[in-house]
């Protein structure tokens, strides 16, 4: 399999570069050019299933479980009171992809209670509950874009946004958990998801991982939607509104793929090669007089390295 030679590195410095400002006395601004005609920048992003953990062998589930359907299953979570507690979340330690007829495997899984009561509306996205997610490479990527886009909103400003090349990306809810995630923990070995996600047998528990229809890897041409903002002057609030969606929005950036033993579904290649026709369309598209001056930079946010099956090429 070849690759090309990588260049995040090269392109985040020139993004450094560009958006430098510096003020200058009684002598030329070596970077007037950057500020009388602003780059295009292209934001790609991995949206991988791996963008939801946290870089230390945690995955945080996005997913709300119900304290009072399955009560079995409590006893394998003995911090969270039923009593006061109506939801909780998981996060799953050492989260990988298990042979078939499994689908993963996990160390253990560290439940801590959520405020949500769902016989309560105001208690809905609360704070804590929003705040669960933060530890992730996926909130953090979005914030880091949300700060860089915010500070940089002017009409003349050119963004554009790009993710993996998934096929129908969506947020999994109550009851369609994926499973089994099969547990080593010695004492989360005796229990087991029956409700509402019958996980298989003790030491098997659901997972509200997010979906795609299809390999990303395997995707010959970038499905609709991959190029979720195209390069254009004013696309700056058309980025913020994307990013600053929260989890669970369908329209969102969602992180998710089809992966299995010994791989990701990562297509990085893929992405920058749809990084590179977006920008050519958008050269193609800028004025004359801007064309021949304007630096297009492309910046790479990834949790990981380019990846597929066997077969990705």
């Amino acid at each position: 399999m070849r690759h090309p030679k990588p260049w995040p590195a090269t392109l985040l410095s020139l993004f450094a570069i560009m958006w430098w400002s510096v003020t200058a006395s009684a002598q030329l601004d070596p970077l007037l050019f950057a500020k009388r005609v602003p780059p295009t920048v292209i934001i790609v992003v991995d949206t991988s299933l791996q963008m939801l953990e946290d870089g230390s062998g945690n995955f945080y589930d996005p997913g709300f479980y119900s304290t009072t359907a399955d009560p079995l299953v409590m006893n394998a979570f003995p911090g969270i009171n039923s009593g006061t507690t109506k939801t909780y979340r998981r996060v799953f330690r050492n989260l990988t992809h298990a042979a078939s007829p499994g689908r993963y495997a996990a160390g253990s899984i560290v439940a801590s209670a959520a405020v949500w009561d769902p016989a309560a509306p105001l208690t809905s996205n609360a704070p804590a509950d929003l705040a669960f997610m933060d530890p992730t490479r996926h909130a953090i990527a979005k914030q880091g874009i949300a700060a860089a886009v915010a500070d940089n909103a002017g009409s003349s400003y050119r963004w554009g946004l790009i993710r993996l090349r998934q096929s129908s990306p969506a947020w999994r809810v109550s009851p369609a958990c994926d499973k089994p995630v099969q547990v080593s923990d010695g004492s989360q070995l005796l229990w087991g998801d029956a409700v509402p996600c019958a996980a298989g047998g003790l030491g098997k528990y659901g997972i509200y991982a997010p979906s795609v229809a299809a390999a990303s890897y395997a995707q010959g041409t970038a499905p609709a939607g991959t190029v979720m903002v195209t390069p254009a002057s004013g696309t700056s609030t058309s980025v913020l509104t994307i990013v600053n969606r929260p989890v669970g929005h369908s329209l969102g950036l969602i992180p998710a793929g089809a992966g299995d033993v010994g791989y990701n579904d990562r297509p990085i290649d893929l992405a920058l090669a749809d990084a590179k026709t977006a920008a050519a369309a958008a050269m193609a598209a800028d004025t004359a007089a801007n064309r021949s001056c304007r630096n297009t930079v492309v910046i790479l946010i990834t949790g990981g390295k380019d990846d597929g099956n066997p077969g990705y090429s």
